[in-house]
């Protein structure tokens, strides 16, 4: 994949991002994640594809 970096934010962005979700989790135990890592950077890929 072909990448590009400007510090210039798009409409939308997350202003801020949670890495960790072990305490939502335990608020939440029945909430998981619907996509994995290599789900998601496979949908990246299709899409930039074409």
């Amino acid at each position: 994949m072909n990448a590009t970096y400007t510090e210039t934010n798009r409409i939308g962005d997350h202003i801020w991002y949670i890495s960790d979700v072990r305490k939502f989790k335990a608020h939440y135990p029945g909430w998981d994640f619907k996509y994995g890592l290599e789900e998601i950077l496979e949908q990246i890929y299709q899409h930039l594809r074409g």
